[in-house]
């Protein structure tokens, strides 16, 4: 498949369900949960069911001391959700709305806005930074493949804030989204958000190794960048592993 000039071709976006996550049932997607780190805030989300996961929007339920809530959320675009949160009133057992919250990010700050009461946030997202001493390491001990013609580049790291007024799966999934390159609504992005949402985290710690394409022609590279997940800021304690992304301007293989 070969385009000139071609760019961001992904393959991780729906490309690995069949390793990662998700469990049909009857309709529904019940997806992994993740064990809490020292570093989370309080209340942590249970039983996040997704009733609806497509390109435009996230409808699932979840539980959060004690009450019953079920979200619904729909991407105006890749930096930008709407969200509709909504809490089990248990005498009429009917969902109740409560909030409408439109999260945005815009170059370096994530900024919500309530319709309900007009509350406003910002949150700042912490630039990466290169670690180049680390990266050797983490190159030698996790992705050496002698074989390949991918050969390491660099590495990245970083944090970004999620202490959000609203605290959302489509909320987390544009910021992750922001530091993988990947569609807010791919099902990698997706299982990272709902990961750091059930365990109300206050910050997505993160470590990105690039890779570089031997085989490619010099004034049309090829990069891979594979993107680990972690619950610490020491970055023990891995949340989700091996997102790919691909960014080729020729032919590439995975």
């Amino acid at each position: 498949m070969k385009k000139k000039g071609l760019c961001l071709m992904i393959f991780s976006l729906i490309l690995y369900p069949f390793s990662e996550t998700f469990i049909t049932l009857g309709g529904q997607e019940k997806v992994q949960t993740a064990e809490a780190s020292t570093e989370e805030l309080e209340g942590i989300n249970e039983d996040v069911v997704f009733e609806e996961m497509n390109s435009n929007q996230y409808v699932y339920t979840y539980s959060n001391e004690g009450e019953d809530y079920k979200n619904i959320e729909v991407f105006v675009s890749e930096t930008e959700v709407h969200s509709e949160i909504y809490m089990l009133n248990k005498e009429t057992q009917e969902y109740e709305l409560v909030d409408s919250i439109i999260t945005v990010v815009e170059k370096d700050t994530v900024k919500q806005t309530s319709e309900q009461t007009n509350e406003y946030s910002e949150v700042p997202i912490e630039a990466m930074s290169v670690n180049l001493k680390d990266s050797m390491h983490f190159e030698e001990n996790l992705y050496q493949i002698a074989a390949s013609s991918w050969k390491y580049n660099k590495t990245y790291t970083g944090s970004n804030n999620l202490k959000l007024q609203r605290f959302t799966v489509g909320a987390i999934a544009i910021i992750v989204a922001s530091i993988t390159k990947l569609p807010q609504t791919a099902r990698t992005v997706t299982q990272v958000a709902n990961l750091y949402f059930q365990i109300n985290a206050s910050k997505a710690y993160y470590k990105t190794v690039v890779y570089k394409d031997s085989n490619a022609p010099r004034n049309r590279p090829n990069f891979k960048h594979v993107t680990t997940f972690y619950k610490n800021s020491a970055r023990t304690q891995v949340l989700k592993s091996n997102v790919v992304r691909l960014a080729c301007s020729s032919t590439c293989n995975s």
